[in-house]
């Protein structure tokens, strides 16, 4: 009679030597440390303490992954975090329960190299679009400055508020018209730019000549 097999729980498949190398089982009343880095979804992973200083590490390693110029440079700063994880919970490192007994286990090099490069990517992410949402706020804050520039020097200047709000009327035109390229739209805005500087130049002459008229009256 042939012996029945028993199936092997979730923790044991992550723990097979084939797939996993380091892997290892806890004692049975083992508890997640400051330093363990919990593998898994949710606000409980997420919010660990170890997850939190896993993720300062992770931090502290972003310029120096991000200007690795190959994947062997990359590989070998993901196995430093590693090793430092494990060092600072020797008993633990980069770990999961089991849903069916509710053990915890290391899970080995594979996931753990998962979970660093997941967790890298997650913050460069962050980090683009915290550059790029910044980048955006700069540009807005020039475009008001200089919009608020030329405001006051049109407010001055008939001319030059004249071609301002041609070229605004123009602008809001052009916006719904699919059939204009980009470079018709950039000829229309050097065009008027032009226009508007030479008057500012013609302004600028004009005011430099009463000046001296001023002088020259008072010199008589």
């Amino acid at each position: 009679m042939m012996e029945k097999k028993t199936p092997a729980s979730s923790a044991d498949k992550a723990l097979s030597p084939k797939k996993s190398k380091n892997a290892r089982h806890l004692p049975a009343r083992y508890k997640p440390g400051k330093f363990d880095v919990i593998c898994g979804k949710g606000k409980g992973c997420f919010n660990h303490e170890g997850n939190k200083n896993f993720r300062q590490i992770v931090a502290d390693h972003l310029v120096p992954y991000s200007e690795a110029n190959t994947k062997l440079a990359k590989s070998g700063i993901v196995s430093s975090i590693i090793m430092m994880v494990r060092e600072l919970s020797p008993g633990g490192g980069f770990i999961k329960r089991d849903a069916e007994t509710g053990s915890w286990h290391e899970v080995g090099d594979h996931l753990a190299r998962e979970k660093v490069g997941q967790t890298m990517r997650d913050a460069l992410h962050h980090r683009y679009r915290s550059s790029t949402k910044s980048k955006k706020k700069r540009r807005q804050i020039e475009q008001a400055k200089a919009h608020a520039s030329m405001e006051t020097i049109s407010n001055g200047n008939a001319e030059i508020s004249s071609k301002i709000d041609d070229l605004n009327s123009k602008a809001a035109l052009t916006s719904f018209n699919i059939t204009d390229s980009d470079r018709q739209l950039a000829e229309m805005f050097t065009k008027a730019n032009i226009e508007i500087l030479r008057e500012l130049n013609r302004l600028k002459d004009q005011r430099a000549l009463g000046a001296r008229t001023e002088l020259d009256s008072l010199g008589q």
